[in-house]
């Protein structure tokens, strides 16, 4: 399990949200300059990422989560909330097992498992602190209680299908998207097996636990819904009907076939896996199984080593994370199944696709620097499920096919493989960064790099932080804190830096410099004695 850091900001303002809860019994965190600032516009973890609410920052992320890993910080310190996530995806997997126990008990489930645990991005989401992997935990187990299993009593399976909405609402509680799946299941309703009277059980229990996660929402941010789903509409949505019609072909791209920064090498490359998935022919003539398999080898391999080689591994992910290129598997999935007498199958592979679709049309945007497609994580349980039953099926009726899925299978876990070892990269440089940015003799820090505060929420805490937008922002920060009695900053920024020149003219003393180089990035810290008044306005770009 990876030492305490984090892969990207999202993770920093969740683990400084739990910290909070276990220290203050509330996720909201200090903001030291109301007194100048009562918006909250310099505040270190900006907009969408966070809302102003009594003087307070109040993390947009839904807030169970936060006070779960509040709990596990109050009794582990700061390693408790990282085991949330692990929690979660071993979670999963007993879902998951549970699930083909009860539908498809008769059969091995141990293919099933093997690439739900390591040929899927579940395993990168269980090992960071992102609550993925416990949604797809609760939504397993809500599918399971479900759908049918006709030789219970008919109160037992009234008691089940309440189960089902009360693991659902969970899954919604930590991410909100998952309200799409509660609309594919009563609109598909028919293939859980039950009469439509039962859905009353799914929406009384989904209904129950809902109105539960409001008050606590309310009681924590002063807002009943979590205001992520608003601030991400505005930051990100689309701003005409053209704009709205092309970014929901980008979202389909996006979340299936996207591997590579050119999208038409996406689409050349992506050819071959479709292939396997979409044409019965390929299968029938044995003289074909080594072409197809080449040709995924070729085209896999070659979005391997673009990935491997990137100049930045981490901020590679954010033009290669199509599901098809991340989970290989996924290919087994595309068709829909034929002449299956049990409706249990059609409701998995349509509601993976409505489910897909509505993402695709209602998410403002899909886009981050994440290993796959993390909206996706909570259904892959339930699409591996149709890729290991297919996977089985022609294992049995097309002997020689069983070297193109064994490929499948390889290449599924080697792309996890290296995903753990971005995130072990990625730790390790944040780890650093979080050693680097840590101040001693400093009383505040200014920055005007949106990312760095959740970014190094291991130590951002520990004094004032200050985000300033644009350089003509900083006379109002000084002057703020020359006010207060503040003598010492410090100033982190990246390339382009602020001349020298500049500090001189807001009445500051530049004393030393220190840099840090990480990936990308050339930081530059600069220790700063407040001494007197401004002596002109500050330029609007003044580059070093």
């Amino acid at each position: 399990m990876p030492k305490p850091a984090f892969w990207g900001l999202d993770n920093g303002i969740k683990y400084q949200g739990s910290r909070a809860f276990a220290e203050t019994g509330k996720i909201a965190l200090t903001y030291d300059g109301v007194d100048f600032d009562a918006k909250g516009g310099f505040r270190p973890i900006a907009a969408p990422f966070s809302e102003m609410h009594n003087g307070k920052q109040i993390p947009t992320f839904p807030p169970l989560f936060m006070l779960i890993g509040g709990i596990f910080y109050l009794v582990m310190g700061r390693w408790g909330p990282f085991l949330l996530p692990l929690i979660g995806g071993w979670l999963t997997l007993l879902a998951s097992w549970l699930l083909w126990q009860r539908q498809r008990g008769d059969r091995d489930g141990r293919f099933f498992l093997l690439i739900v645990g390591l040929g899927t991005p579940i395993l990168f989401y269980s090992l960071e602190l992102w609550e993925h992997s416990l949604t797809a935990g609760f939504l397993t187990l809500s599918i399971m209680f479900t759908c049918a299993q006709h030789r219970i009593h008919r109160s037992q399976r009234y008691l089940e299908v309440f189960l089902g909405g009360i693991f659902f609402a969970l899954a919604v509680s930590m991410r909100s998207e998952l309200l799409l799946w509660g609309c594919v299941t009563l609109l598909l309703w028919p293939l859980t097996g039950h009469s439509l009277r039962t859905s009353i059980y799914y929406l009384f229990g989904a209904f129950t636990v809902i109105l539960l996660v409001m008050l606590l929402n309310y009681w924590q941010t002063g807002y009943p819904i979590p205001q992520h789903i608003s601030a991400n509409f505005l930051e990100y949505g689309p701003r005409s009907l053209y704009t709205l019609i092309v970014s929901r072909m980008q979202n389909v791209y996006k979340l299936l076939l996207e591997g590579f920064p050119a999208n038409h090498w996406s689409m050349l490359g992506v050819i071959p896996l479709l292939m396997v998935g979409l044409w019965s022919g390929w299968r029938y003539e044995e003289d074909w199984w080594m072409g197809v398999g080449a040709a995924v080898l070729a085209a896999w391999g070659v979005y391997f080593y673009q990935a491997v080689t990137a100049a930045n591994v981490i901020a590679y992910t954010a033009v290669s994370g199509g599901l098809l290129w991340t989970a290989p598997m996924t290919a087994l999935v595309l068709l829909p199944f034929k002449g299956e007498r049990r409706r249990f199958w059609k409701f998995l592979w349509y509601g993976s696709a409505l489910f897909i679709v509505l993402t695709a049309a209602i998410a403002p945007s899909i886009h981050g620097i994440h290993w796959s497609q993390r909206l996706l994580v909570p259904i892959l349980p339930v699409m591996m499920m149709i890729a290991a039953t297919r996977g089985q099926r022609w294992w049995r009726r097309y002997p020689h096919v069983k070297p193109v899925i064994i490929l499948f299978l390889i290449i599924s876990i080697v792309g996890q493989v290296f995903s753990y070892v971005s995130l072990q990269t990625a730790h390790r440089q944040n780890a650093a960064l979080n050693r680097w940015v840590t101040i001693t003799g400093a009383e505040v820090t200014i920055t005007p790099m949106w990312w760095l505060a959740g970014d190094c929420a291991l130590v951002s805490y520990n004094q004032p932080w200050y985000l300033i937008r644009r350089n003509d922002q900083l006379p109002q920060v000084l002057q703020g804190l020359r006010e207060r009695g503040v003598k010492q900053a410090v100033y982190i920024e990246n390339q382009p830096y602020l001349k020298p020149e500049l500090w001189w003219s807001l009445g500051v003393e530049r004393q030393d410099d220190d840099h840090f180089f990480g990936g990308d990035r050339r930081l530059r810290k600069t220790r700063l004695k407040i001494i007197g008044t401004p002596k002109a306005t500050a330029p609007s770009a003044a580059p070093d």
